[in-house]
């Protein structure tokens, strides 16, 4: 890392110490991670579910920076910051950061002529998010930082042992325990939802769900599965005539990949709990 950057993380927690924060993030799991990871460097966060909930909140309270979740049903990212920078309120001109799992040629320019000021990449990087904000909250100047993009992995870890170290020196364990069952119980949830997508051709639905899926498998740091749920996403990409056949192999792809994130999840925090009935 640069000098320059180590400087920023050094000092971002001195500088932001008690910044209100407004969390937007329809994913639970992403909610219960970035506003753990957030609040134990001293940062005050407000969550909103969705955008119209986030233009509720951001219409009664002012708040120094805005994480902007892009996708999400009803209105997403890019809709909630059009509406926050036309309307007259206390966050018209609040720093907006976009949070995406994933980005395409073209995404950042799109976040950036919406209205929004910078992008952070999921899985949630706190360094970096202390870096970004640093700049935003501090002097209301900075570069933007690019996203990190995502290609197609072919052969990944099931688990991505350096991001889960750093979780466990962050949250309690019981605590993440309990994110980790949040986590595989919403998995099993969405995994349902994109085959009910697929099977009725709903493919914004699909699409949506499958990004969703692939964010908070890689905020649990659960790589495999985040891989398969990426594919999925780019697989509606594919072109109509082999789009049914692509899409079904990556999506039974999807369940062996959440039963492997159970089990190594289960066997490095959950070995007590799973004797428990209702533990995973």
């Amino acid at each position: 890392m640069a000098t320059a950057q180590l400087r920023a993380v050094e000092t971002a927690r001195d500088v932001q110490t008690g910044s209100a924060l407004l969390l937007v993030e329809e994913d639970r799991i992403n909610q219960m991670i970035a506003s753990a990871l957030l609040e134990s460097d001293g940062y005050r966060v407000t969550i909103a579910n969705d955008g119209l909930e986030a233009l509720e909140k951001a219409a009664l309270h002012r708040f120094d920076a805005i994480l902007m979740d892009v996708v999400m049903p009803q209105l997403d990212g890019i809709g909630t910051t059009l509406r926050l920078r036309a309307e007259e309120g206390p966050n018209r001109t609040t720093p907006i950061l976009a949070l995406t799992a994933n980005t395409r040629p073209g995404d950042r320019e799109r976040y950036l002529a919406a209205g929004m000021n910078d992008c952070l990449a999921k899985p949630f990087d706190l360094a970096m998010v202390r870096m970004v904000l640093a700049r935003w909250i501090d002097n209301g100047s900075g570069v933007p930082e690019a996203p990190h993009a995502s290609g197609d992995v072919v052969a990944v870890p099931i688990l991505d042992e350096s991001r889960l170290t750093g979780l466990e020196a962050r949250i309690a364990g019981p605590k993440f325990a309990a994110m980790v069952r949040a986590f595989i119980d919403n998995a099993d949830q969405r995994l349902e939802r994109i085959a009910e997508s697929h099977a009725t051709g709903d493919q914004a639905s699909l699409e949506r769900e499958a990004h969703s899926l692939a964010g908070a498998a890689s905020n649990v740091g659960a790589l495999q599965l985040a891989a398969a749920a990426h594919r999925v996403e780019a697989a509606c990409g594919t072109p109509d005539a082999a789009k049914h056949d692509v899409l079904m192999r990556e999506i039974a792809e999807l369940r062996p990949a959440l039963a492997a994130a159970r089990q190594a999840l289960s066997a490095r925090f959950l070995r007590a709990a799973s004797a428990v009935p209702g533990a995973i």
